[in-house]
């Protein structure tokens, strides 16, 4: 071969070398430019009406045993929605300007949600402590596995003592719950209402603000103080829930209150990432209210969600309530609140403290609604010494067995018994977070589950079918 012949195979090969090199480079990731990594695709939603209920309490200042808790809840015990748990400094949200004046008078907390690395003590007791970062990661992990992460949230209560303006303003806060009927257990004592105009610009500094202006949802549209005892001079007091730590002074659920929660809760929801708002309730209207005083509290309570509703799902948020003793009547909307996508409600949601509460419940409910039932409350459930909780169902009936009777039970109902979460062991190490199953109405307690009940829940659980 002549060496002009070599010199022009040898220029082919070096043109067909570098082509390819082009080629090969042209697909390989610049490193200031660099190809998005595949996002790993999320879990499908799990339906309305399948898997169990559970909750996270505590455990937030251990990101390693949390997460790993929140794995076996899911994965174990077959949870699809979970609730998390006072897991707010006080239940102000976003209007932390408060002056609470009512000892102990716990100090607000200027931009909790918005400080790198912060952290607080839950709210009603101040024990359990809580790492922004952490909570986070729970709420991140629940949707990463395909589970609802649902932000408890009061809806009756704000330590925003400053709503109060004019003569509604002397009010003061009585903390002995005991409401008595006049004025069908409310007052219609105008506040300042704390929200303005819906915005029609919004940032990341300037949230959107709801007011309340379509009377469709109420005709009468102002914040309205819940109504306690009098004082020996008959002077009206304001009701007030009180702890240890923190006094919560207590509102009536109508629009306008609900526009008010949206506005003071909106913004930090979002920003830990919770799927919803679930909407707990403190207070239910004395036992001898009249007929028209009840139809009030329920038209006010629907009034209240439809309000959250509009704003809730505007931002793509789902909303649950905790229809306690059925008295809010927001269980019996069957049709217009429930169930799933494009309903006021995704499903039915109640605590109940009696027998008949719990039956009429079972004739009302839905497929794949929650009953929280607690074993060891006092009211219903069974306890040591005996004589604290006179209407156990049987004499010498253990909490464990209760518990046991009532999951199956509303199974057979086609629905949810709250039993398993993350939370503490009373009397033990209450700053290690531990699975277990419930005990009362104060969901951080929990008791450390027999083998039997552990079985129980891992191999029964509600399935849509």
């Amino acid at each position: 071969m002549s060496g002009t012949v070599v010199v022009v195979v040898l220029l082919v090969a070096l043109f067909v070398l570098a082509v390819i090199l082009v080629f090969a480079l042209s697909k390989t990731p610049s490193p200031l430019h660099p190809s998005p990594s595949p996002s790993p695709s999320p879990s499908p939603s799990p339906s309305p009406s399948e898997g169990n209920y559970g909750f996270v309490s505590s455990g937030f200042d251990d990101e390693k045993a949390l997460l790993s808790n929140i794995g076996t809840l899911m994965d174990s015990y077959h949870v699809t929605d979970v609730q998390f748990y006072d897991w707010f400094p006080n239940y102000s949200g976003v209007y932390q300007a408060f002056d609470n004046q009512t000892s102990p008078g716990i100090k607000a907390m200027p931009d909790w949600w918005r400080k790198e690395g912060s952290s607080w003590k839950e709210a009603w007791f101040g024990q359990r402590v809580i790492q922004a970062d952490v909570l986070r990661k729970a709420v991140a992990l629940v949707r990463r596995k395909g589970g609802r992460a649902w932000a408890y949230v009061q809806a009756q209560g704000s330590e925003f003592f400053n709503l109060a303006s004019g003569a509604a303003a002397a009010w003061a806060c009585d903390t002995s719950h005991s409401p008595t009927g006049d004025d069908n257990g409310w007052s219609t004592k105008t506040l300042n209402p704390q929200v303005i105009s819906r915005s029609a610009t919004s940032g990341p500094d300037n949230p959107p603000k709801y007011a309340v202006f379509d009377t469709r949802f109420d005709p009468d549209p102002v914040l309205a103080k819940l109504q306690g005892p009098r004082d020996a001079q008959g002077n009206v007091l304001w009701d007030c829930q009180a702890s240890g730590s923190r006094v919560v002074p207590t509102y009536f659920l109508n629009s306008a209150l609900g526009a008010y929660q949206c506005n003071a809760w909106l913004e930090i929801v979002q920003s830990f990432g919770f799927s919803g708002i679930h909407w707990d309730t403190m207070k239910t209207g004395p036992k001898d209210l009249d007929p028209s005083g009840v139809r009030a509290w329920q038209a006010g309570a629907l009034n209240y969600l439809r309000e959250t509703g509009a704003i809730l799902s505007e931002a793509k948020l789902l909303q649950t309530f905790n229809d306690i003793s059925l008295f809010f009547g927001v269980t019996a909307q069957k049709e217009e609140l429930l169930f799933g996508p494009g309903k006021l409600l995704l499903f039915q949601y109640s605590e109940v403290w009696s027998a008949p509460e719990e039956q009429r419940y079972y004739d009302v409910s839905m497929s794949g609604a929650v009953i929280a039932n607690y074993p060891g409350s006092e009211k219903n459930g069974c306890c040591q010494p005996a004589s604290k909780c006179p209407n156990c169902p049987e004499e010498g009936m253990t909490q464990e067995k209760l518990a046991q009777v009532r999951y199956i039970e509303a199974l057979s109902h086609s629905m949810r018994y709250v039993l398993v979460g993350c939370g503490v062991v009373p009397q033990g190490d209450e700053k290690s977070s531990v699975l277990g199953r419930l005990i009362n109405e104060y969901i951080p307690y929990v008791a450390t589950m027999s083998d039997s009940t552990s079985s129980l829940i891992r191999m029964n659980w509600y399935q849509r079918g």
